[in-house]
C-alpha cells in the first residue's frame, strides 16, 4: 500500500506522541508498505525528534501556531495555504489510504480526504477535553465552541477510524458517527528500538516512583500524587516530569519540568516503578492507554494506574496495581501501594513479558489488517 501520514502536530513538545508515530511509521516499512509523511508545524522545530529518529518527511510547511486566543480562529483560516501544499504534493504521490492523527478540526484536512480513502486516528475525546481545559483557558472555549459546531461534519470525511480505546468506540460510534468502519488498537511502542539492557545502575534504599505528565491536564493527576508524596514520606521518593515547581509541597518529590526523551531516560534508569493517569474521572472517562505507560514498561518499570488499560482488558499482569478511577483513590489505597513499590524495588520486569502488551510490530499488523479491509469495501 501507499499510505500518506498526514500531521498538523506540534513537533517539538510533544515527544511521546512523535516516537508513536515513528514507531508505526517504521512498522509499515517493515511490512513492506510506502510511507509518506505530511506535516503541518510550528516553525523553528526542524531539529525535533522526528527528524532525529532520521524519519523522512516528504512534505514540511511551518504555520499555524495557534497560540494566543484571540487570533485562534483566524489562525486555522490562515492555514489553508500551507494544506494547499500538502494538497498538491499528495496528488504527486497518490496514496492509496491518507492516514491522519487526530488534530483539531479544519475544514482543509477535510477536503483533502475526500479526494481519498482516509482513516482517522482518534485516540482522544476532543469534545470532554476541550470542555475541560476551557474552565481554565479561555483559547479553549473558542476551540470547545469551534469544535462543538463543526466536528461531525468532519469525521463525514473518513471511511475508518481507529480508535486507542473501546470506550472512545464507543463513544464516536454512539455520538459521532454510527456507519463508519471502527477498529481498537491500543497504543504501543517501537519494542526493537527502544529495548534496554534493563540492569539498575544505582540501587535504591526506599522506592523511587516516577510520573510523567502535562501542564494543565488536571486528569493526569499531579495533585493526587502529591498528596500521595505527603503521606508517604520517608517510604517513597518521586521524580516528576513535565512539570516546574521551585516549592515542593514535600521533600520526598523531585520536579525535573519539561524533558526531552533523551534528556529523561537517565530519570527512567533511577526509578522503580512508573505512574500512570490517576484522575481520569474528571475527565469522565475510565478506559485509556497512555503513552508515557508503554515508554515506563519498555524500561521495565511496574506500573501504578488508576483506570482500565485497554491493553489490560483481557488480563491484568501482576506488576500492574490497578486502582479505582475516583478521587482519593491513591490516599485510600497507599498502604497497598507502598507494599506494591517495596516488592519491586531494585527490579525490572523483562521485555517479552511485556511484549504482548505494548509491541508496535503486533498492533500495528492489525492497523494494516484494517487499511486493507477498507480498501477492499471502496474498490
Amino acid at each position: 500500500m501507499r499510505i500518506a501520514y498526514l500531521l498538523v502536530i506540534n513537533l517539538g513538545v510533544y515527544d511521546g506522541v512523535i516516537q508513536k508515530i515513528v514507531s508505526q511509521i517504521n512498522s509499515w516499512n517493515y511490512y513492506g508498505h510506502e510511507v509518506q509523511v505530511f506535516c503541518i508545524t510550528p516553525d523553528a522545530y526542524r531539529q525535533s525528534s522526528l527528524y532525529a529518529s532520521k524519519v523522512k518527511i516528504n512534505t514540511y510547511v511551518e504555520g499555524g501556531k495557534l497560540k494566543k486566543a484571540k487570533n485562534y480562529l483566524l489562525d486555522i483560516f490562515k492555514l489553508s495555504k500551507f494544506h494547499k501544499k500538502i494538497e498538491k504534493d499528495l496528488n504527486s504521490f497518490n496514496p492509496e489510504i491518507v492516514y491522519v492523527r487526530n488534530t483539531f478540526y479544519q475544514p482543509y484536512i477535510g477536503r483533502i480526504v475526500k479526494q481519498y480513502i482516509g482513516v482517522y486516528e482518534y485516540n482522544t475525546s476532543e469534545l470532554k477535553e476541550y470542555k475541560l481545559l476551557a474552565k481554565t483557558f479561555f483559547k479553549y472555549k473558542i476551540a470547545y465552541v469551534y469544535y462543538l459546531f463543526f466536528y461531525k461534519s468532519f469525521f463525514k470525511s473518513f471511511k475508518g477510524v481507529s480508535c486507542v480505546t473501546y470506550e472512545l468506540e464507543d463513544e464516536f460510534k454512539g455520538s459521532i458517527n454510527p456507519h463508519v468502519d471502527t477498529m481498537v488498537i491500543p497504543n504501543a511502542i517501537d519494542l526493537e528500538k527502544e529495548q534496554k539492557i534493563l540492569k539498575r545502575k544505582e540501587v535504591n534504599k526506599i522506592p523511587n516512583l516516577l510520573f510523567i505528565g502535562t501542564p494543565g491536564a488536571n486528569w493526569h493527576g499531579l495533585d493526587a500524587i502529591e498528596k500521595l508524596a505527603e503521606k508517604t514520606m520517608g517510604k517513597l521518593n518521586f521524580h516528576i516530569i513535565g512539570f516546574e515547581n521551585t516549592n515542593p509541597v514535600t521533600s520526598n518529590i523531585t520536579y525535573h519540568g519539561f524533558m526531552m526523551k533523551e534528556d529523561y531516560q537517565k530519570i527512567f534508569d533511577m526509578c522503580d516503578i512508573g505512574i500512570g493517569t490517576v484522575a481520569l474521572y474528571r475527565k469522565k472517562m475510565n478506559e485509556a492507554c497512555p503513552l508515557k505507560v508503554r515508554e515506563y514498561l519498555v524500561n521495565g518499570l511496574p506500573i501504578i494506574i488508576c483506570y482500565e488499560d485497554t491493553a489490560f482488558k483481557r488480563e491484568l499482569p501482576k506488576w500492574v496495581i490497578q486502582l479505582p478511577n475516583r478521587e482519593d483513590s491513591l490516599l485510600n489505597n497507599y498502604h497497598k501501594i507502598i507494599d506494591f513499590c517495596n516488592h519491586y524495588l531494585n527490579k525490572r520486569i523483562k521485555t517479552e513479558m511485556v511484549r504482548p502488551y505494548i509491541d508496535s510490530l503486533l498492533f500495528e499488523k492489525k492497523r494494516l489488517a484494517f487499511f486493507e479491509k477498507i480498501l477492499s469495501e471502496e474498490n
